[in-house]
């Protein structure tokens, strides 16, 4: 246990936190936030750790988001004793084609960052993590209108609106990913490797870099609608069906079991790199394990099959992340 873990904060250091890294929150959040940063080790005098609240002048869809910065998950991974820190550069593909003043203004496509990770043979692995510029830049429609959709919220009686792009021309909000749009897309990168080779120690935990898209595209509501949603997916499935996630914006899906291997090499063959291909197995790890234990034959023959797909992605010039 870190000295965090059972560290009394006094009067003064309390007053101090709610001031900065917990500014908007009421008395039970402000609680929980302390309690959060105790439980994880993170400090929030080192700005390990924040709390921020969406819609918070709004009671009915008031929500307490807490998140971490970089260090915090630097730190949380050097704890954990195999870790070791990209021995070079964030590497970034970017198009010049794609630049434009507002809504990428490096053309950036990707960021790819490579951590390393001791393994139980004494031998240091990398741990690859990427992040792409159209599924994390906080981008939005330059001109829309709310449309009523004519559906209510059940809490408030109060129709449910949606913005309808006037066209398709998206900007980027103002701010750090409009002036330092590599340092804010490897942060990305960096959090889905550090993510991906110590989830024991960061599942649940995400950067704030993460957020930025998920906050603009979704009311703090609709966030906890659709995790929820996904948790009852999680319940409600059986042996006839997988729970697996393609692609990020549909969550996750109940796929029949006789389909599942078909859908998934659908999935991985529209994949044109290594890095995008781990990316997708790694949140699916526990889909391919329980298709492994209700069908273990077609088990067997799609591991065989997703092997040799990326072995033809890793000898495929544009496929290799290396």
């Amino acid at each position: 246990m870190t000295d965090i873990a059972h560290r009394s904060y006094s009067a003064p250091q309390l007053s101090l936190i709610r001031r900065t890294v917990a500014k908007d929150t009421n008395q039970d959040e402000f609680d929980l936030f302390i309690e959060i940063c105790k439980q994880q080790g993170l400090d929030p005098f080192k700005k390990q750790i924040f709390a921020q609240v969406y819609n918070k002048d709004k009671a009915d869809k008031r929500q307490i988001v807490i998140v971490t910065s970089i260090d915090g998950y630097r730190a949380k991974a050097q704890r954990c004793g195999d870790y070791r820190p990209a021995e070079e550069e964030t590497r970034f593909e970017a198009d010049a084609a794609l630049k434009d003043p507002q809504s990428n203004p490096m053309g950036l496509v990707r960021a790819v960052v490579r951590v390393f990770k001791f393994g139980p043979d004494k031998v240091w692995y990398p741990v690859v993590g990427e992040a792409r510029w159209d599924e994390f830049a906080p981008l939005d429609d330059a001109e829309f209108d709310w449309v009523d959709t004519g559906e209510t919220w059940p809490d408030t009686g109060k129709p449910k609106k949606k913005k309808v792009a006037k066209s398709a021309k998206k900007t980027l909000k103002e701010g750090n990913w409009k002036n330092m749009p590599h340092v804010m897309l490897g942060k990305c990168a960096e959090a889905q490797a550090l993510r991906r080779g110590w989830p024991e120690a960061l599942s649940g935990l995400y950067v704030q870099e993460e957020m930025d898209k998920v906050h603009l595209d979704m009311t703090a509501t609709e966030a906890v609608e659709a995790y929820e949603r996904d948790e009852r997916l999680k319940r409600t499935a059986t042996k006839e069906t997988v729970p697996a996630i393609f692609e990020m914006a549909e969550g996750l899906q109940l796929v029949p079991l006789g389909r599942f291997a078909d859908r998934v090499m659908e999935y991985v063959q529209s994949l044109d790199d290594v890095t995008s291909f781990d990316f997708w197995k790694g949140q699916n790890v526990r889909a391919l394990q329980q298709y492994w234990a209700v069908a273990s034959s077609d088990a067997l023959q799609l591991k065989k099959d997703l092997e040799q797909h990326r072995a033809k992605l890793v000898e495929s010039p544009l496929g290799s992340a290396a």
